[in-house]
């Protein structure tokens, strides 16, 4: 009874249904949603309010924080929303179409953007309600968008650049340097180069060519030519100009903001600190970065944090410190970024390798090229290889094992490419030929990439956790003394080491001698079991 009493007085108080504008009431709830952060019922609210500005409204949701989930977890639903928009609309709000489609490709990763954009340049250039000025930036900026479809054909991407910067005299209305240019890899190099004996090339025109895209941007990338060259000469096994390069990079990148070159030169510090000793401060560099990376809330740049973090991890021998997702392979929609799939599959190999599941890490390993895809590049081949070859030598013996190497050699050797693989420290050494010998020499002459290649491997010991963190056993050894034991463990007398380091048997001598006392050996075999850890 007093239900029905209540009914009654609401009735005669409030508006029927029909008095009530269901499309105003639809877009003040779509507004409080916005006002919330909750985009994907602001959307919803405005497809329901159906009236053409609120349709247009519906663009402007992908640049407000939070926006990039909108296209990672409702993907189908977005897209039905924006392509339920009459072309006479869009031709209304050209740009801010353009910049949702620029999204998808760059942020959303994507691809049914693509037909989208070909349908909107052609309807954009013949739409007789577009200014000629307006016609000329529209092509532009279809242009610029198009960069993400050459993505790791540099030399495309130079050509898209200056044309992109001739078209919008300098700067894009859509490009800005909020855009996550590595697409959450924390490798630079691993992105674009893609045949063997061109890094130096590459190196050449990202310095020579890559201010166009800066200036396109306001600042996007800004910092990543010497991230570039510090990569590269990091590589090849050359550490003496890393760090200054890597500190020019964080000054640029910091000017205008770019957590991701700032990320990824904190992978490339990560990785010298390892290849010179340094394994504990590598990690603890890296979790550094969490709490910044965590406030910022996008999933792109978490995504490169952990990759960071699982590679380094994966170095030290650290299996536990490699995040859950990366270990099990519970990728998930937000982390399968075509670009960059080959590298999160070889991390995701390295915990494999760690956990002594051969069979699965072959299976891996031989599975990285067939993800690849149009965004195939070097040192996804290499590092598979590597760990096809690892896995190989486990299950079938060195033969086979060291056929697969002989290809990821061959891959490597043209650009000087050293540290991908020794990084595989204890794992890889085993599949090296012993003495380093030149597969080519009739003279058998010593082979001075491999002897390289062995002695910078021969800093990744297989020490265990403990030894790691009191400092003692072989990390409290220097990079000349490891690499003077590693070869030394593979039975090369002193002038073969000496050949091989290029310095004289009494400097090797001196070394093993300063070797030995660290390591509290007595002798040559002492220090060289404990050295690679065997009893």
């Amino acid at each position: 009874m007093p239900h029905s009493i209540f009914g009654t007085f609401l009735a005669k108080r409030l508006p029927s249904a029909r008095d009530i504008d269901q499309a105003a009431l639809c877009r003040r709830v779509a507004e409080c949603h916005i006002g919330r952060e909750e985009l994907i019922s602001a959307l919803r609210f405005l497809v329901r309010a159906g009236r053409d500005e609120d349709k247009l409204r519906l663009l402007e949701l992908f640049a407000l924080p939070g926006g990039n989930l909108l296209l990672f977890f409702f993907a189908d639903e977005v897209m039905e929303a924006v392509q339920a928009i009459a072309w006479p609309l869009r031709e209304k709000r050209p740009l801010e179409y353009l910049a949702f489609l620029y999204f998808c490709l760059a942020e959303a990763h994507d691809l049914r953007a693509v037909t989208l954009l070909e349908e909107a340049e052609e309807r954009f250039a013949r739409a007789g309600g577009i200014a000629a000025p307006l016609k000329r930036r529209l092509a532009g900026e279809v242009l610029l968008i198009r960069n993400m479809l050459a993505f790791n054909d540099l030399w495309a991407m130079r050509d898209i650049h200056e044309a992109a910067h001739g078209l919008l005299h300098g700067r894009s209305a859509i490009a800005n340097r909020q855009m996550i240019w590595t697409f959450a890899c924390p490798h630079s190099a691993y992105l674009y180069l893609r045949e063997p004996g061109t890094y130096r090339d590459m190196i050449a025109l990202i310095e020579g060519n890559l201010h166009y895209f800066h200036e396109l941007t306001d600042g996007c990338s800004l910092g990543a030519q010497p991230l570039f060259r510090a990569e590269w000469l990091l590589e090849r096994g050359e550490f003496d100009d890393v760090e200054g390069l890597l500190a020019a990079s964080a000054r640029l990148a910091e000017s205008k903001d770019q957590v991701t070159t700032l990320l990824n030169a904190a992978f490339t510090r990560a990785r010298l600190c390892l290849a010179t000793g340094r394994g504990e401060e590598a990690l603890a560099q890296l979790r550094d970065w969490r709490p910044r990376v965590d406030a910022l809330g996008h999933v792109d740049l978490s995504t490169c944090l952990d990759l960071a973090l699982g590679y380094v991890s994966a170095c030290l021998g650290h299996a536990e410190a490699i995040p859950a997702w990366l270990r099990e392979g519970d990728f998930g929609p937000t982390r399968t970024i075509p670009q960059i799939f080959g590298f999160i599959q070889f991390t995701h190999a390295k915990a494999a390798l760690l956990a002594g599941d051969d069979a699965r890490l072959e299976s891996i390993a031989k599975s990285i090229p067939e993800y690849l895809g149009p965004f195939d590049n070097l040192f996804a081949r290499i590092q598979a290889k590597v760990l096809e070859a690892i896995a190989a030598h486990r299950l079938y013996g060195p033969e086979k094992g060291g056929v697969l190497l002989g290809e990821a050699l061959d891959l490597a050797r043209p650009d000087g490419i050293l540290l991908s693989l020794a990084e595989y420290g204890p794992h890889l050494l085993p599949l090296l030929p012993c003495p380093p010998l030149s597969p080519t020499s009739r003279e058998h002459k010593p082979d001075g990439y491999l002897a390289a290649l062995a002695g910078l491997a021969g800093r990744y010991p297989c020490a265990s956790r403990e030894e790691a963190s009191q400092g003692c056993g072989p990390m409290r050894l220097t990079s000349r003394q490891k690499d003077v034991l590693s070869l030394a463990s593979r039975g090369l007398r002193n002038a073969e080491i000496a050949t091989a380091l290029n310095v004289s048997p009494e400097t090797v001598k001196k070394i093993l001698s300063s070797a030995y006392k660290r390591l509290g050996a007595t002798n040559r075999a002492e220090a060289v079991c404990k050295f690679t850890g065997r009893r």
